[in-house]
């Protein structure tokens, strides 16, 4: 398993290189938790949801693909544990509960163990996952394989994740190209693969 995790991380720093010179980005800013993300150009908004949990879980991005295929989606979810009045979970369990919730809808899951890492001296995991379509996803067909890449940063009592999910395994790694930056500071791989 460890073979296989850093196999793939080594893959995904490769492959980074090699889209970061061909796609042009766009930034979302967060003034809450203050940092900004920088992704593909390849999106389109997608209707915002409500806070939830009495405003303490919020997601301020949802994006989706421009085109139907390949089924395309990125999201940031925020959980402000001091407004739950709960204390905060360990990162790496975490990040497997919210990406494990996430793809729950889709079919089938599995997920890989948790990388822990440092971004921007914040404690972090990684986690990579797929999902198989069931029966009973409109739009999408039974079988179809979905895979996804999550990163949660823990700030304080509050905890970011940024979740990308692609259709096509060589395209989920373009998304993995995406930055993030805390307090304007320049940007960093929001995947421990640097």
């Amino acid at each position: 398993m460890l073979r296989a995790t850093l196999f793939l991380l080594t893959f995904i720093a490769f492959v980074i290189d090699a889209a970061q010179a061909s796609a042009p980005f766009v930034t979302f800013s967060d003034p809450v938790m203050n940092f900004t993300f920088s992704y593909p150009d390849e999106f389109r908004p997608l209707a915002s949801v409500q806070p939830l949990l009495g405003g303490c879980l919020t997601i301020p991005l949802r994006l989706a693909g421009k085109s139907e295929r390949p089924y395309e989606r990125i999201l940031i979810n925020e959980i402000d544990y001091g407004c739950l009045e709960r204390s905060t979970p360990d990162i790496g369990s975490l990040t497997r509960s919210t990406s494990n919730d996430l793809l729950n809808v889709y079919g089938k899951v599995v997920i890989s163990e948790p990388t822990r890492f440092l971004l921007d001296g914040h404690a972090a995991a990684f986690i990579s996952a797929t999902a198989e379509v069931g029966d009973n996803v409109k739009g999408l067909e039974p079988g179809m394989k979905l895979y996804a890449a999550q990163t949660c940063v823990q700030l304080d009592h509050r905890v970011a994740c940024w979740n990308v999910l692609s259709s096509d395994q060589t395209r989920l790694s373009l998304l993995l190209t995406s930055k993030v930056s805390f307090n304007g500071r320049p940007g960093q791989m929001w995947t421990p693969s640097r």
